[in-house]
Parts: C-alpha cells; structure tokens; sequence
C-alpha cells in the first residue's frame, strides 16, 4: 500500500509494482491499472476494486502446519537482537537470506535502494516493516525476520514523511505470483495480532519464535 498525490503519480514516483491505484480525481495515461472513485466511495466502487483485484469472497484458504514451517528457517530468524540502525538490520537479514540461497546477489542493495523510495515500515500496535526487493532477486521463497532488543526507525508505508519505531522486522522473498506467498500473508497477519507480537518480542530463542508463528492463532 502507497498513498501519494497526483504530483506522485506524474512524477512516477509510485511504485511500478502496484496492482491498482484507487483516485478520486481523474488521473492521465498510466501504465499502472487505476479507478477513479467518488470520496464516499459507495457499494458499487468497491465491488468494482475487488473485481479488478481479482478478490473473491470465498474464505481464504487454511495453510498447515507443514506449509508455513517448510518456509520458516531457524537460522534466518533473530530473536532479542541488538542493532542500532534500519541499514544494519536490513543488511544483516539480506546477507543471511543470500547466504542461505533464498535470494541472489544484489538483493541487498536492491532492498535498501527500495526503501529509500517505498518505505515499508506499518504504523500497528507494535510498529514492524517488511523491506524487500523484487521477486527478480528470488532463488526461493523465505524470510528473515529479527525481533529487535531497542526499536529502529523507518519510513512509514502510508506516509514517507512519517518516521516510526519499529520492533518486528520481517524481510521476505517472495516470487511474481500472489497465490504462491500465501505464507507470508499468513505471517503477516499473526504479526500484526499485537498479542503475538508481543510474545513475539518476548522469546529468547529462534525455535520459540517459530513455534510462536506455527501454532494456530486462536490459540495463542
């Protein structure tokens, strides 16, 4: 998600890999599929926004177990981790996830030079940030994620102006196809929960995070 300004958008400084700008003015030539709306936007705009999204009403399907811990790798995970900047905690999990051959060279600098342009920090309870770089730099899917002792500042997503503190960091690779990174929506979700989170930030061990993000939610 991205909020910008008309100027953004003529100016391209909106993310290319958006799926849909939603506009209540009319907007010129894009090669980015938009749809212009009233500000009120009414039953009939939104039905229209999960048409061209392709979102279906049908309940979202149930990942196991399995699914999500065949993603989840103990030596990518960095629990109570002491690190004092968003460059740092950027590097350390794109150097990781590379050496462990999730991703391929040049996906760090690809990350940072993403941030700078799409800031990724999500004002939650417990502020988190998702940096990532594009699904070029994919060898396989994975993730990084650091659970950090002192926060660290990032731009927030929905306002670059804004800085946030954040304390979960969770740094995916994912591929092209939507339907494939079902276990990153699933993560991102339970993180979101700020009562995961905040066991999240209360384990000690990688294995404890992990059987935090495996165990069902409502039974957390």
């Amino acid at each position: 998600m991205q909020v910008g300004s008309y100027k953004d958008v003529v100016e391209g400084k909106i993310d290319p890999d958006i799926d849909l700008i939603v506009s209540t003015i009319p907007l010129p030539k894009l090669n980015i599929p938009y749809i212009v709306v009233s500000p009120f936007l009414n039953t009939n705009e939104r039905k229209k926004i999960r048409e061209v999204l392709g979102i279906m009403k049908q309940k979202q399907k149930q990942l196991s177990t399995s699914e999500i811990d065949r993603e989840l790798d103990k030596e990518t995970i960095f629990p109570d981790f002491n690190i004092s900047s968003r460059m740092e905690v950027i590097k350390l999990l794109g150097n990781k996830l590379c050496e462990k051959g999730y991703a391929k060279k040049g996906f760090v600098k690809a990350v940072l030079e993403r941030e700078k342009k799409f800031p990724t920090g999500l004002n939650t309870i417990i502020p988190m940030a998702l940096p990532h770089a594009g699904a070029e730099y994919t060898i396989k899917q994975g993730f990084a994620i650091a659970i950090l002792k002192n926060p660290v500042k990032f731009a927030e997503m929905a306002n670059a102006r804004k800085k946030i503190y954040v304390k979960i960091v969770i740094m995916p690779v994912l591929t092209a196809q939507n339907e494939e990174n079902a276990v990153f929506y699933e993560l991102l979700q339970k993180c979101r929960n700020p009562k995961i989170a905040n066991k999240l930030i209360a384990a000690k061990t990688a294995q404890e995070i992990k059987n935090i993000l495996l165990s069902p939610s409502k039974k957390l």
